[in-house]
């Protein structure tokens, strides 16, 4: 019996993108790395993942695991039935999550009168699109009479399960 056929699912995981790393590819193509596998573990292949990054080489990831992506991907691609639904360039910039206090209304007036780029489809949480990641649209929310109860830049979850909606698949919540 192999030495190997006794590890836990996450060290056959992280033994498994060590030997692929000691190949020296250029390319790395990995599949449901994280899949079944515990936090430690995932940090530590993403830990991994991001030391091949550093040495300049690529790695395509098949994962469902949108929390990991996020932290090593600089494109995520959604793909349903062989075809590319959405491209999602990270990090995410420029789109921030806002909750006010005031009702719908309000805000959408306000957001008209700023000239700001804004999605309320989600209400009480707006998306607001603006220009650069110095731009203190907090600031200017609050400055010009609106109650921010929360502000936060969208997260690439959200952006996925965007995506599952507009394909027809349920997303629980």
């Amino acid at each position: 019996m192999a030495l190997a056929s006794r590890l836990s699912k996450g060290m056959k995981r992280k033994l498994s993108v060590a030997i692929a790393m000691s190949q020296d590819p250029d390319i790395m193509v990995l599949d449901e790395t994280f899949d079944g596998v515990d936090q430690t573990s995932s940090e530590e292949i993403v830990s991994m993942i991001r030391s091949i990054k550093e040495q300049g080489k690529s790695v395509i990831l098949s994962s469902h695991s949108i929390s990991y992506i996020y932290e090593v991907a600089d494109e995520v691609i959604v793909m349903d039935s062989g075809r590319i639904v959405r491209r999602i360039h990270l990090p995410l910039k420029y789109v921030s999550v806002v909750r006010f206090a005031q009702g719908y209304g309000e805000v959408e007036q306000k957001l008209k009168s700023l000239g700001l780029d804004y999605d309320m489809s989600r209400f009480p949480l707006v998306r607001i699109s603006h220009g650069n990641e110095g731009e203190d649209v907090n600031s200017l929310l609050v400055n010009n009479g609106l109650t921010v109860l929360e502000f936060r830049k969208v997260t690439v979850a959200e952006l996925y399960g965007d995506v599952l909606n507009e394909l027809g698949v349920a997303v629980q919540g």
